[in-house]
């Protein structure tokens, strides 16, 4: 199972223009990870949508943005009306479990 640095450092290896960095690619992703790069969170089926808590924003495949809401589930915010998300969504922001 790849790990968050290593993917990124695998794709630090890709780029032609890294000379400038006197480390190898693992040390400079994990300065960046360091300094707050998180891969994004993806969500993949209904079900893990389903554990998401409320408030919760997801961007769904179609670049549409939907929010969680109490009472009407998951709506979309903006002109597109509808519920119908798209896998795999990126978790933009994780709400919280208050109500």
């Amino acid at each position: 199972m790849s790990t968050e640095r290593d993917e990124l450092a695998d794709l630090i290896k890709s780029e032609a223009h890294v000379d400038w960095f006197s480390g190898t690619p693992e040390d400079l992703a994990k300065t960046i990870r360091a300094a707050g790069y998180r891969k994004p969170r993806t969500v993949t089926t209904v079900e893990e949508l389903d554990t998401l808590p409320f408030k919760s924003v997801v961007m769904d495949d179609l670049g549409r943005v939907f929010h969680r809401w109490l009472l009407a589930g998951w709506q979309s915010a903006g002109p597109t009306l509808g519920t119908d998300i798209k896998f795999p969504a990126i978790v933009l922001h994780e709400g919280d479990s208050d109500v």
